[in-house]
């Protein structure tokens, strides 16, 4: 599929579309790019709690990013080298910026439970299954599966590193209120 770069006429942003859409410069309103913001595909809105929103890009500042088809970025300050996915939505979040190498996004962070009977830290992942977290709280005095467990997380966090860059999901929903 080739990539080119259009000049959309209502606006001096440039986007970046493939050979089979063109997009529609009314899913830009109110930005501010600095480089290149990715696909902007006219299709349905967005079902959010409550509503039903348009995907595109809305009253917010996109610097270094790249959002996908079928995300709705709106009244957000600033978006900074982040990757949005497909369907992910970024509403009223004031800044989200990136500026650290090795970026984890939180995985590998230590969870500290029970600390009312003497405590346990857990080291946290994304895709961590709630019957883990509950097998690793309950086992304190068998260090050979202690250590198993800190090597998967170990392991998990290198694969899920991003050289500074935020991630957000596919259909993932973020805001400063939304619920």
């Amino acid at each position: 599929m080739a990539i080119e770069v259009l000049h959309l006429p209502v606006s001096s942003e440039l986007v970046v579309s493939s050979a089979s859409h063109v997009p529609s410069s009314g899913l830009v309103g109110h930005c501010v790019h600095i480089g290149e913001p990715g696909n902007l595909n006219p299709r349905p809105e967005l079902h959010l709690p409550g509503s039903r929103a348009p995907c595109g890009c809305y009253n917010t500042t996109i610097v270094d990013s790249f959002v996908l088809d079928d995300a709705l970025v709106q009244d957000t300050f600033l978006l900074h080298r982040t990757y949005v996915s497909h369907g992910a939505v970024v509403v009223g979040c004031g800044t989200i910026t990136c500026s650290g190498t090795d970026v984890t996004n939180g995985n590998g962070t230590v969870l500290k439970v029970g600390v009312e009977i003497g405590g346990r830290e857990i080291a946290m992942f994304a895709d961590m299954p709630f019957h883990l977290a509950a097998v690793v709280g309950e086992t304190r005095g068998n260090v050979s599966e202690l250590k198993a467990y800190e090597d998967l997380v170990r392991t998990y966090t290198k694969k899920v590193q991003c050289d500074g860059f935020n991630v957000i999901a596919h259909q993932a929903k973020v805001s400063s209120g939304m619920t």
